[in-house]
């Protein structure tokens, strides 16, 4: 009895969690992977599966810079959240995107993740993507009680092949040099899914490197700029530099 009491507990929770979660889905439409034509695209927050949620604070460089931002988020409600977070941004321009969540905390427990890890909570979850390179910047972060590096090098993680996944710095190159980055991507094989504070962007082919000017010689007598070696006189070993007059007036005292 006690077992069949705990199965129907739990499929009960993961209906209130898509039905709750569905109704929360804000207006913003999922943005499409880019093309490696420059256009960029983020999105804060995102989740398929029994936590189903349409990707949060989402937008794309298609018009030029954009930028956005959204509310916190507690899922499936405010009293008992599985998920909830702070202020979601995320931003995008031609050759570079940025996401970040604010205040994360992600009740795992239900998902039996691999390594035991049953909450992963964050101050602040940063992912960006300049010219095709990735980063990822996590504040004040933990699994559990263990504390997460605050730049995790790409695809740091616990990974059991065909079961289950918590990754840091989540990067995927696509076939056509554009590049995804994932701030916190959790994934349960069929069952769930959550990329927290991605960024997508793509390396912008033909940008101007920026130049340098040489600095300019001393300069000469009436603003002549002079360029070169020092004269032979001045640079000849063992002999002084030719003294050079310099009219003046000394005072005049008694």
């Amino acid at each position: 009895m006690t077992q069949k009491g705990t199965a129907l507990s739990g499929k009960k929770i993961l209906t209130v969690l898509t039905a709750a979660a569905l109704a929360l889905v804000t207006s913003g439409a999922a943005v499409a992977a880019p093309a490696a034509s420059g256009v960029s695209s983020a999105f804060a927050l995102s989740a398929v599966g029994a936590l189903a949620v349409e990707p949060q604070a989402a937008l794309d460089s298609r018009n030029g810079f954009r930028q956005t931002s959204a509310s916190s988020t507690r899922l499936p409600d405010a009293t008992a959240p599985v998920l909830s977070t702070g202020v979601l941004n995320s931003e995008a321009d031609k050759g570079r995107a940025r996401a970040s969540v604010a205040d994360l905390v992600a009740q795992l427990g239900l998902l039996k993740l691999p390594g035991g890890v049953s909450a992963v909570t964050a101050e602040a979850v940063s992912a960006s993507c300049v010219d095709g390179e990735g980063s990822v910047v996590l504040a004040g972060a933990k699994a559990g009680a263990v504390p997460l590096q605050v730049q995790p090098p790409a695809n740091t993680g616990i990974t059991v092949p065909g079961v289950a996944s918590v990754v840091l710095n989540k990067q995927t190159r696509a076939a056509d040099g554009t590049l995804t980055v994932v701030g916190i991507a959790v994934e349960v094989a069929g069952l769930q899914k959550i990329d927290i504070a991605s960024a997508t962007c793509a390396k912008v082919v033909g940008r101007a490197e920026p130049t340098t000017t040489a600095p300019a010689g001393p300069t000469g007598p009436a603003g002549a700029v002079t360029t070169g070696p020092a004269s032979s006189a001045a640079s000849a070993p063992g002999k002084a530099p030719r003294p050079t007059a310099v009219e003046g007036h000394l005072a005049v005292t008694g």
